[in-house]
């Protein structure tokens, strides 16, 4: 297309080549779409549409595979993004003294009302959905499903003996900050931390090993950690089946030659565990 030849373009020619208005001398393109959008009164004319119509035409007319985000419904506890207490409509009652059919009948009103909240809201923000058959984690229908599912859950299966719930310790992360239990997501570790270590003798009080007589001296078995908090809370020491260890004593002047002790130590570990302490080892039996 040439200089002078502007048809089928999409920009106008300035309509004033001597007038003085700036916006008259720009070349600019053509367009039907409003300078504002003009939410106000617009905003109500496609919300529907996309909040419900555009999900179920996409359910509708996808021909490929059906991918499903599992992500969990917000809690149900206020505004987005607001957190609000359950038990904040019983104000002035003693909530210690009420009976736990009460609590959860108080909690379940909170939670439907702010349900109709947060929905509103999604759909303020043109997010689509199934809006008119949510499912809700209070529902009875939701809560049978759960419970069939754990019931199969738990069985055992029959080559292991051995089922996929089960009861153990596991340990609760805690912020010291915000005063509360932290998910293991929501853990960050720093990458250039430097843990602080030390090295612990546990007095051998009791053991299924099949160890020599020393009467006339104490045995230790010698443990290595990077997280002392928690000695207080240990029970007992374990050592690998697979692995060779030593019962050891330091062989000139050093503070630990002072007394008569024997530590148990894996044998990998001895010449590295001579250079901290700096005494060299004697090596009085070895076992696995």
């Amino acid at each position: 297309m040439s200089k002078n030849d502007d048809k089928g373009s999409i920009f106008s020619k300035p309509q004033n080549t001597k007038s003085k208005k700036y916006g008259e001398t720009l070349l600019l393109p053509k367009t039907n779409f409003p300078l504002r959008a003009d939410a106000v009164n617009r905003e109500h004319l496609f919300r529907d549409r996309c909040t419900k119509d555009l999900y179920s035409w996409q359910l509708k007319n996808n021909s490929n595979r059906l991918f499903i985000l599992h992500d969990g419904p917000p809690y149900a506890n206020g505004n987005l993004h607001i957190e609000l207490k359950a038990l904040s409509e019983l104000k002035n009652v003693d909530k210690s003294s009420l009976p736990p059919m009460q609590i959860r009948s108080t909690a379940r009103k909170c939670a439907l009302s702010t349900i109709e909240i947060q929905k509103s809201e999604f759909m303020s923000w043109a997010i689509m959905g199934d809006w008119d058959n949510p499912y809700k984690t209070l529902d009875k229908e939701y809560e049978v499903r759960q419970l069939k599912l754990f019931h199969e859950m738990v069985k055992k299966d029959i080559s292991s003996n051995v089922g996929y719930i089960y009861r153990q310790n596991k340990p609760v992360y805690w912020s010291p900050s915000s005063r509360t239990a932290l998910a293991e997501a929501e853990l960050e570790y720093q990458n250039d931390h430097k843990s602080r270590s030390v090295y612990v003798k546990f007095p051998l009080v009791k053991s299924s090993l099949n160890l020599p007589n020393f009467n006339d001296a104490d045995v230790y078995i010698m443990i290595w950690t990077t997280t002392p908090w928690t000695l207080p809370a240990n029970r007992a020491v374990a050592i690998n089946s697979q692995t060779e260890y030593s019962i050891v004593s330091p062989i000139f002047d050093s503070e630990f030659s002072q007394r008569k002790d024997y530590y148990i130590v894996a044998n990998k570990r001895i010449d590295a565990l001579q250079k901290i302490i700096g005494s060299e080892l004697s090596i009085k039996a070895t076992f696995e």
